[in-house]
């Protein structure tokens, strides 16, 4: 089980990157970003969202 939740966050880690990069493209540009990162990556969360609910 400890082997198919680091899948699980691998697939979703590499997923994220790629949307965030694809987010950035589509966004307009703003000068009011915040600077600071929360304490889980949204990868983090939707692991623990998904294997919350497998």
């Amino acid at each position: 089980m400890k082997k198919c939740i680091i899948t699980v966050y691998y697939l979703i880690d590499n997923f994220y990157k790629i949307y965030q990069e694809w987010e950035r493209n589509r966004l307009i540009p703003s000068s009011n970003q915040r600077n600071r990162d929360g304490k889980l990556s949204l990868a983090e969360l939707l692991t623990i969202a998904i294997y919350f609910y497998v």
